[in-house]
C-alpha cells in the first residue's frame, strides 16, 4: 500500500476506542505494511500506531482535506 502521508503532519479523527485522542495532531513517521497503520509520533509524545482512516492530513499545516488525492 502507498502511504501518501508518511512525513506530514496529521490529526486524529475517528477513534471510538479512544475518543479523547480525536483531534489530537501528530506527524505520521513511517507506515507499517504489515500491520497496515501508519506509525504516528503524536505532539503530546509518544507514538501511536493508527489505521489509514484514523489519520487525515492537517489541513492548517497545508494538507489536504483529502487523505490520498493526487496534488502537483
Amino acid at each position: 500500500m502507498t502511504a501518501p502521508l508518511v512525513g506530514k503532519r496529521v490529526v486524529v479523527e475517528g477513534l471510538a476506542s479512544k475518543p479523547e485522542l480525536n483531534g489530537n495532531k501528530g506527524t505520521a513517521t513511517s507506515f507499517d505494511d504489515a500491520k497496515g497503520r501508519y506509525n504516528v509520533k503524536m505532539d503530546a509524545g509518544g507514538i501511536m500506531a493508527l489505521k489509514p482512516a484514523n489519520v487525515l492530513p492537517d489541513r492548517a499545516a497545508g494538507g489536504s482535506s483529502l487523505p490520498f488525492s493526487s496534488r502537483p
